[in-house]
């Protein structure tokens, strides 16, 4: 038996909904559904009780790139590095390994590591575009 019950984690739950509202989960920066009042930070592109989100691969896409862009920084910093590369037309998968390597650093150099996270987002839209669409395990995403 769990050392917590399933009422306590409604409560938390119910708590901590209560206090932060609906989070809408990630800014997409296509997305442009009004603010997000309880954050600092970025306001923009939140889609508050809208689940179908993410519903193309270019906003999967862009999901995986706010992951490594954001490591070790602040949001506001990868996103940033976001709106560079889609000044750049590069939020899609081919274009991003269509881009010059050091076109794709200075875009994200104010994501900080822009080094290892080049290296990073060009390894992981090759994989990106190898899945085809299918979800990949964890250990496969490890292994990127």
């Amino acid at each position: 038996m769990n050392k917590y019950d399933n009422n306590e984690f409604i409560t938390i739950y119910t708590k901590l909904y209560d206090l932060y509202g609906p989070q809408g989960w990630w800014p997409l920066q296509n997305i442009i559904k009004g603010l997000k009042p309880h954050k600092t930070g970025a306001q923009n592109g939140y889609h508050p009780l809208d689940y179908d989100l993410p519903n193309t691969q270019n906003q999967r896409f862009e999901i995986i790139l706010g992951t490594i862009l954001t490591q070790n920084t602040a949001w506001t910093s990868a996103e940033k590095a976001l709106k560079n590369l889609k000044k750049l037309d590069v939020l899609d998968p081919e274009k991003i390994l269509s881009i010059e390597t050091e076109t794709l650093k200075a875009a994200i150099k104010c994501a900080g590591f822009l080094n290892q996270k080049a290296n990073y987002i060009k390894a992981i839209t090759e994989f990106f575009i190898e899945l085809n669409g299918e979800i990949p395990t964890r250990k496969e995403l490890l292994g990127v």
